[in-house]
């Protein structure tokens, strides 16, 4: 390919003035060579290069550069023919549209990499950019990063353009001047010695360099006309750059014969053409002749050798042919001329100079047929604005005729103005019916519905679109390419996700979807599908069947040539599903890669998206530091799109109910109130209802908190998204709990509960773990889902503001029993202790426990364990063994050491003494305020449920840790059996009675009560000997522990009982 091939050179004079200069400039990244055309620029690179043996990547600037994206696809097979690098380098695809100084960073550096140390890159013909081009931009981007052993060598007949002027300030760029070009005399003696078959005398050599003032092209066409006309060269008048022109008719053209003459004014038509085109071109069956004496003759024809030889005209002989033949042929001869000429480079597959020359000979049938036939390859080149360039340069009557070139123009526009392309697709639609083209209807389809979705504005446009889907669902058998439908099932599963995922078409475009990942498809069209089938996962929060998509997808992503949009694409669903998952950690890790990667490629469509789930997952950590940077961040891209900027203000929703700024979360949420209306988007819709409702509840509107929830919970239980749907019943316990409504807090935690438990959930939207500790409490209370719920508060290490010691189902990390017994449980396993070592530390357990477990003095505990130790032994040896308890229970943070206290902290912490003595307390309490049966009955069972936890007395077994705590717990056991037994006796409830009296006297069986209790609960039921054992089984415990007899009460119950035992 002649625009990345380096010159061949012949017959050259090294410049060594040239080379030391050149050697000195390349302490800058680059240097601009400028002069007129030739000056010799082109020849002073080629054999600089030569003579120093450098590698070389050389490129010549065409108006075709224009497209950055074809710089960059032709750069990049420069650089692969290099042949160091397995790796192809990045198409300029329409996703770096807004980094593009990043994926020129990104693309430079790979490229630098293929090029062997120390190298050159030469941009050839700069002068042919446009002024307006980005390409300025992307070579001023380039020299700032261009290592020091890699050198630019930009060749332009015009100055630097104003913006690679900046980096010649900044030292980046030297420049060499046509002054430094033009030829010196010892140069020109030189060089006129080395070309002349008969070099004329030093006295005409400085005559012919005075006459063309160092121009190397008037120079060497001098010395031709003198050599063809055999004359003297000193006779030459003055002779300027005007004057190249004549000189080519006088001394070339009109001195070839008619056939050469046809011959060279028809080729100058071909930018580079070998014999054989040459032939067909001109219909002679000379070609290979023709072209040998042109370059015997040595008119500035450059040769290509390779398969089959290539030539090219000098582009001032090509540009004055080609003058020439305007003037010569007709009209209607040249546009037959161009168009010949435009079918045999097609032939030869350069499809671009083909368009170019069906385009000026007026054949755009021709054009749309050979547009669309690259049209594909061009856009996976990212090569948009040359496509687009094309497509423009169409009659509009075009248009109407073939629907295909409003799709690509509608492929072009819509990443860049998704409505214009929108609009260019639905008038391609129509056409494509008219026509009944099934595949041009799904393209244009397809295309309809991305233009929609990549907006992120509204969604209710899809529902029109949704329906042609429907109406044409029929013919997607018919479809013969697995592309089309591959892409036509990615795009109808996002579509109907994020409008419609309810829609009863749906299963069957998710079979469809499946279906695709089956066949022997591009790895680009399957991934497409797999993102599709992952999102509607996360969304309706199916949380294992999207970790699944997202490893396939990872798994096919491990390619090395992967494109970066396809990586940006996994680390979203990846970030969001570790978000959903409660995996925090990884959700910020991937949330940075994500960013960083963006920032390297300039791609930045998903970054603001990105950053919500990054502010999601840190909001649902609690973490407001890490919120409010990602917030301030996506702050910037919120006004990009509608849906952006609702997503945002639901996360500054949550930032301010995490912040008990409830009324800010209300204005946040106002502030999204006309976009949500217009949204047309179920998930951040019902996200929004709930997200209101909480605000409104918090700011005591309570009835339109709870209009507010409904709708939340009607739209996510309607599409499916479980997820949400398990936070608003979560919100609807929450608001029936604060208004004292049990019946409906149990109905809706049972509701959320038994969603969360069969999707494992750990996690929602809007999470404020202060009220999941509450509702989970609640839910513990009435036994809803009691292994999923302590399984919950474990993983989301809930504690409760006041620890809810009493409800013994609830997960505490460390659990100790003190009362009969002694055994200490860590997360749900009891702890065996088997060396000497732990005995130490656990008497200091117990001590802490038998002295109150709160705010216990060091001393006190120091001089209870060590009593023959003096002060500072005994700190010493409480401070070893505090170390090893804890090292022991696990959990450092379970016991305090403060100010000398120490204590045992309760939200770690659950000790049964503890729990007895807060419960009995509360029965107490509950049966002196009793007022009807109904608070008696509840004071029964706060009584008989902490009776259950008293086991016997605290450390029953350890007398030396006899304390004043032992005989109170003991004290309120009896006190508690005595206040239940009385209750039951009163109801008659005899059986129960019994039970509870036998229970207590196991525990004591020197409480004359429980015995007087036990008689009166047998006599009651019949069993008259089974009373008097009772009265018999007191007279002798009492006799044999406390060598005393039984109370005059006791006795009188007897006698009332049995009178006829009074006579006896």
């Amino acid at each position: 390919m002649a625009k990345i091939t380096k010159p061949r050179l012949q017959k050259v004079l090294p410049r060594k003035r040239l080379f030391d200069l050149l050697d000195d400039t390349r302490a800058y990244a680059a240097t601009w060579i400028c002069g007129p055309g030739g000056s010799g620029k082109t020849t002073f690179i080629a054999s600089y290069i030569e003579e120093n043996q450098l590698p070389c990547l050389w490129y010549q600037i065409d108006e075709g550069d224009s497209d950055i994206a074809a710089f960059f696809y032709y750069l990049g097979v420069a650089g692969k023919a290099l042949g160091r690098e397995e790796k192809d380098l990045p198409f300029l695809t329409p996703e770096y549209a807004l980094g593009i100084s990043s994926f020129t960073r990104r693309f430079f550096e790979q490229l630098f990499e293929q090029l062997g140390r120390p190298g050159v890159i030469v941009l050839d013909n700069y002068q042919d950019a446009p002024p307006e081009s980005q390409l300025h931009e992307v070579v001023r981007n380039a020299l700032s990063m261009i290592p020091e052993d890699i050198n630019l060598f930009i060749l332009s007949r015009t100055e630097p353009h104003s913006i690679l002027a900046r980096a010649a300030a900044s030292n980046f760029l030297a420049e060499i001047g046509w002054p430094a070009l033009r030829l010196q005399p010892q140069e020109t003696r030189d060089l006129v010695r080395l070309l002349s078959r008969t070099p004329p005398s030093e006295v005409v050599i400085d005559s012919l360099h005075k006459k063309v003032d160092g121009w190397l092209a008037g120079l060497l066409l001098l010395l031709k006309r003198a050599e063809t006309e055999d004359i003297d060269p000193g006779t030459f008048t003055q002779f300027t750059g005007s004057e190249v022109f004549d000189y080519f008719t006088s001394e070339i053209f009109d001195k070839a014969d008619k056939e050469t003459q046809e011959f060279l004014l028809s080729t100058s038509v071909l930018p580079t053409f070998s014999a054989t085109m040459a032939q067909n071109l001109t219909g002679t069956d000379n070609a290979e002749e023709i072209l040998s004496r042109i370059r015997q003759n040595h008119w500035f024809t450059e040769r290509f050798p390779g398969r089959e030889t290539r030539y090219q005209y000098h582009p001032l002989f090509r540009e004055y042919l080609q003058s020439q033949a305007a003037q010569t042929f007709t009209g209607k001869h040249m546009k037959r001329l161009k168009q010949a000429a435009a079918r045999l480079l097609e032939a030869e597959g350069q499809t671009e100079a083909a368009i170019e020359l069906f385009l000026e000979s007026g054949h755009p049938h021709e054009v749309v047929r050979l547009i669309l036939s690259q049209a594909e390859m061009l856009v996976i080149q990212g090569r948009n604005q040359t496509l687009e360039q094309w497509l423009r340069r169409l009659p509009e009557e075009v248009f109407s005729k073939y629907p295909y070139a409003l799709y690509w123009l509608g492929v072009c526009r819509h990443r860049f103005d998704p409505d214009e392309g929108r609009e260019l697709f639905e008038k391609a639609f129509s056409l494509f019916a008219e026509q009944k083209d099934t595949e041009g209807i799904w393209l244009s389809l397809c295309g309809i519905l991305y233009s929609i979705t990549v907006a992120w504005d509204s969604f209710k446009p899809l529902d029109q679109w949704i329906q042609k889907l429907t109406q044409f669902s029929r013919q997607y058998e018919a479809l013969a390419s697995l592309d089309v439908r591959g892409r036509l099932s990615a795009v109808a599963i996002f579509s109907l996700t994020f409008r419609s995922p309810d829609h009863p078409e749906f299963k069957t475009w998710e079979k469809r979807g499946q279906a695709i990942l089956q066949e022997n498809i591009s790895a680009e069209i399957k991934l497409r599908v797999i993102v599709a089938l992952a999102w509607h996962r996360l969304f309706s929060g199916n949380l294992a069947e999207a970790e699944h998509f997202i490893e396939l997808y990872q798994e096919m992503v491990q390619s090395p040539n992967i494109p970066p949009f396809s990586l940006l694409a996994l680390m979203n669903a990846e970030a969001f599903y570790y978000f959903l998952n409660n995996n925090f950690e990884a959700c910020s890790n991937i949330v940075t890669k994500s960013l960083d990667l963006a920032s390297a490629t300039g791609i930045h469509l998903i970054s603001p998206i990105v950053l919500g789930h990054g502010a999601a997952g840190a909001l649902a950590a609690e973490d407001l530091d890490s919120a409010h940077k990602h917030l301030r961040n996506m702050a910037q891209y919120a006004h990009s799109s509608d849906w952006i900027f609702i997503y945002f203000k639901i996360l500054k929703i949550w930032q301010a109910l995490l912040e008990k700024n409830f009324s800010k979360a209300l204005i946040e949420g106002e502030s999204a109130e006309a976009y949500v209306a217009e949204s047309g988007m179920p998930m951040t819709d019902s996200m929004w209802y709930q997200g209101m409702a909480i605000a409104l509840h918090a700011s005591g509107k309570t009835v339109e908190a709870s209009r507010y929830l409904q709708q939340a919970l009607s739209i996510s239980s309607r599409v499916g998204f479980h997820q949400i749907e398990f936070g608003c019943h979560l919100t609807q316990a929450q608001f029936a709990l604060d208004a004292g409504d049990e019946t409906a807090a149990r109905n809706s935690l049972q509701k959320a509960m038994a969603i969360g438990k069969a999707q494992q959930y750990v996690n929602t939207w809007l999470w404020r773990s202060d009220t999941m500790a509450r509702l989970c409490c609640k839910a513990l209370e009435e036994n809803i889902e009691v292994a999923y719920v302590q399984d919950l508060i474990l993983r989301r290490n809930l504690i409760p503001q006041s620890p809810p010691l009493e409800i013994e189902n609830w997960p505490w990390p460390i659990r100790i029993y003190t009362l009969g017994r002694f055994s200490l449980i860590k997360d749900g396993s009891p702890l065996s202790f088997t060396k000497k070592a732990q005995e130490k530390p656990l008497a200091m357990l117990k001590t802490i426990i038998a002295l109150g477990g709160r705010s216990v003095s060091e001393n006190q505990v120091a001089d209870l364990l060590w009593p023959d130790s003096d002060g500072d032994a005994a700190h010493g040896a409480f401070k070893t063994n505090l170390h090893r308890l804890r090292k022991l229970v696990g959990y450092h943070e379970a016991i305090e050491h403060r100010h000398g206290n120490i204590k045992l902290d309760t939200r770690y912490c659950w000790v049964d003494a503890w729990i007895f003595e807060r419960m009995i307390s509360r029965a107490t309490s509950a049966w002196g305020s009793a007022a009807g049966e109904t608070e008696l009955l509840n004071a029964a069972a706060l009584t008989q449920k902490a009776l259950d936890l008293y086991k016997g007395p605290l450390f029953q077994s350890e007398d030396h840790l006899s304390t004043h705590l032992r005989e109170h717990l003991h004290h309120l056991f009896i006190q508690g059996v005595q206040q239940l037994g009385e209750y039951r006796q009163k109801r008659k409830q005899w059986e129960e009675a019994i039970s509870l009296y036998e229970r207590g006297l196991k525990i004591d069986g020197l409480v004359e009560p429980f015995y007087r209790g036990l008689m009166v609960s047998r006599y009651q039921l019949g069993q008259k000997a089974k009373a008097m054992a009772a009265y018999e089984r007191c007279k002798k415990s009492l006799a044999e522990n406390l060598n005393t007899s039984p109370s005059t009460t006791t006795d009188s119950l007897k006698h009332s009982l049995f009178p006829a035992d009074m006579h006896k």
